[in-house]
């Protein structure tokens, strides 16, 4: 019952994708959205589809996830979510022309880490 549920159906979503287990990565960012979804936790239902379009950056359908990543982010004006949209969209497209900017704009919302990220590609 806890909000935590939602947010851990993430983290493990998270920690399939890095392991290579693709199909167990699909059902808990399949399950995160359904829960967040059903919860009103518009925040969650985004960092589902992010989780998506990231997996299946070479597919597809990564494009139509990430649109809505990028629709729920816009609503709720979560600035890392878009920033986040931005590096996938870089994966996506495979045009690194973008990369300067995100960095710049990850310094100046001081998120550090994700500028370092971002600028080692």
């Amino acid at each position: 019952t806890s909000r935590y549920r939602v947010y851990l159906l993430g983290a493990l979503g998270e920690a399939y994708r890095h392991t290579g287990r693709r199909g167990a990565a699909v059902e808990c960012f399949e399950a995160l959205r359904r829960e967040a979804l059903r919860r009103g936790i518009r925040s969650w239902v985004a960092h589902a589809h992010l989780g998506m379009a990231l997996l299946l950056h070479d597919e597809p359908a990564a494009v139509g996830y990430l649109e809505r990543a990028r629709a729920g982010y816009a609503a709720i004006q979560q600035r890392w979510g878009m920033l986040n949209v931005g590096v996938v969209q870089v994966m996506i497209d495979r045009d690194v022309s973008s990369l300067e900017s995100l960095a710049a704009e990850a310094r100046r919302l001081e998120y550090s880490r994700e500028a370092k990220f971002i600028e080692t590609g």
